[in-house]
């Protein structure tokens, strides 16, 4: 994308003189009172210590203007990782900076922002689709020093910004709108080693080719030479040994034994264990990261622990465990910090403990960031599962789903942004209290709660996600019994799609969202049939879709009349539709 010449004539052409920005009438914008450029009245400058009055112009408290204390505060949905890929709408976004100081840049349409904490690294934001998209779109970087601050910005471009990360550090990755655009934009994160320089010539991390002549690889198109060394962008050599290149499936405790001796620490590819004959991992305690994927699939396995994988601390792909009938003990992976792609525990049957009674406690202690989706499916005998802890960023979804056995799950306090939440058939589940963080919540997905049972008692009520600020898609409560109040949430401001209450057993209250202002699309309260109070939702004062409130036979219609009066027809966008309630 390029910025079109006739900007820079423009600039030029009405810049006037130094120190005068009209004529020398008093009462305009440049008279010569106490050295400023005008006089006291609603214009650009009076003779205080900024550049403006209360009145109006372009620097008072009003969200409107471009330099008061409040403007370039951006609400993040969510945090960004290394290697992260996303596509988003920036039209979601709010209009709230107009330009930057790194850039002329007119910046008027919306835009949308991340926070992001790397390590000391190369990092650069790029805008894959900017010659596809039809939007044009700019990314920004600035430091989260002063919030998200259009005049600390550090780094720009049309389609790609580059800076060096301070580790330690917070930044805000922002994309907006050139000339008030708005659009799909995609997003790539790439991140590297400070000072590579990713060229053909005397270094060792060309991204074209393995071998040229400038740098010192064989010709066997690997990334060692002779002497044993490995310099490539992707294994870190974290422990200070090498790095075997490829994928390591070992066939039995020989092999396993065997890797650590050779001086590897670092597998330039897949982890999958998988055999019958492996029945400890004890040797394998030298291993500190995997760039591809770790599989643990148990089909054929006699292993009933992880240990001697507690050095792993990176996996750039996935982690999946899957159909462990024999692993009882997961605190093997205690030293596991960051997952590039998705985290799957699915179809494990000995989770929980040889009787599935005793559940899983301090699992995952120290896992940060996932860069995909998180799913805990289909392990039937899990009753509690503490864990992820220290888990702040789930880039993807997070899904507990057909976990018949569960019952809570305390751990996840650490939350700050995730996609889509989903808990679904897991028909013990009766207390998600574990997500109510002390750090504000960003759900930019959908909420779906939908036939969780709760076993034989019925929980007094739901609590959870009260640090949850946000949610961008639907919310969505639906066929379930576990809980006789819906008391959490109540930090929520938003709901970007539909709220819908709907077919549940035991629900007789809504007391939560009681922070609850607007609702993107319909609200539906319907087949309730215990339900009798919504006070929690008196708050609402829009609604852009349909008003539907009907077959709940003990709620009072006067409750719903009342609730409708609260929003004010005139703020909902769609139909009203009362019927079927307690007369």
């Amino acid at each position: 994308m390029r910025r079109p010449l006739l900007l820079l004539l423009l600039s030029l052409g009405l810049a006037g003189c130094p120190g005068d920005d009209d004529d020398s009438a008093i009462g305009d914008d440049d008279d010569l009172v106490n050295g400023d450029d005008d006089d006291a009245t609603a214009n650009d400058d009076d003779a205080t210590a900024n550049d403006d009055d209360a009145t109006g112009d372009d620097d008072d408290g009003t969200p409107a203007d471009d330099d008061d204390a409040t403007a370039g505060v951006c609400a993040p949905l969510g945090a960004l990782i290394c290697g992260a890929e996303l596509t988003i709408d920036t039209a979601t976004g709010a209009d709230a900076i107009d330009s930057y100081s790194c850039e002329t840049w007119s910046e008027t349409g919306p835009e949308v922002a991340w926070t992001f904490s790397p390590g000391n690294e190369d990092v650069t934001i790029t805008i894959d689709n900017a010659d596809t998209s039809g939007a044009d779109h700019d990314v920004f970087i600035l430091p989260d020093s002063n919030g998200c601050d259009p005049a600390g910005c550090i780094a720009s471009g049309d389609t790609e910004a580059t800076f060096t990360a301070v580790a330690g550090s917070t930044y805000w990755v922002v994309v907006d709108g050139f000339e008030g655009d708005a659009g799909e934009v995609a997003l790539t994160v790439h991140c590297g080693p400070v000072g590579d320089d990713d060229d053909a010539t005397g270094d060792d991390d060309d991204s074209g080719d393995d071998d040229d002549s400038g740098d010192d690889d064989d010709a066997t198109g690997d990334d060692d030479d002779a002497t044993g060394d490995d310099d490539d962008a992707t294994a870190a050599n974290c422990n200070g040994g090498t790095t075997f290149t490829g994928d390591f499936m070992p066939v039995d405790d020989a092999a396993i034994t065997s890797f650590c001796a050779t001086g590897d620490d670092t597998i330039d590819g897949n982890l999958t264990i998988s055999e019958a004959l492996v029945t400890t991992l004890a040797d394998l305690s030298c291993l500190c990261e995997v760039t591809g994927d770790v599989v643990y699939n148990g089909t054929l396995l006699n292993l009933t622990t992880a240990d001697g994988l507690q050095n792993l601390a990176s996996v750039g792909g996935d982690f999946t465990l899957t159909f462990a009938s024999t692993l009882f003990d997961l605190t093997g992976f205690d030293g596991l910090e960051t997952v590039g792609g998705n985290v799957s525990l699915v179809g494990n049957s000995s989770l929980g403990g040889p009787s599935g009674g005793t559940g899983l406690t301090g699992v995952f202690p120290a896992l940060a960031s996932v860069g995909g989706n998180l799913s805990l499916t289909n392990n039937p005998n899990m009753l509690t599962f503490d864990a992820f802890g220290a888990l702040s960023t789930v880039t993807g979804n997070l899904s507990v789903t057909n976990n018949p056995g569960l019952v809570d799950l305390p751990g996840f306090g650490a939350l700050t942004s995730v996609g889509n939440v989903t808990f679904s058939s897991n028909a013990g589940l009766a207390d998600i209290s574990g997500f109510s963080g002390a750090a504000p919540l960003v759900i930019s997905g959908d909420v779906n709660i939908n036939s969780n049972q709760g076993g034989i008692t019925v929980a007094p009520s739901m609590s959870g996600f009260g640090a949850a600020t946000s949610v961008g898609g639907d919310f969505t409560y639906q066929f379930t019994g576990a809980w006789s109040d819906f008391a959490g949430f109540g930090a929520v401001t938003s709901i970007g799609g539909a709220l819908t209450f709907d077919t549940n057993f035991n629900l007789a209250a809504v007391s939560g969202l009681g922070s609850l202002t607007s609702v993107g699309s319909d609200l539906l309260i319907a087949t309730n049939l215990t339900l009798s109070n919504v006070g929690g939702l008196m708050g609402i004062d829009t609604v852009g879709g349909d008003f539907t409130v009907q077959w709940n036979g003990l709620l009072p219609t006067s409750a719903v009349n009342a609730l409708r009066d609260a929003i004010g027809t005139s703020d909902i966008a769609g139909t009203v539709t009362i019927q079927g309630n307690l007369p």
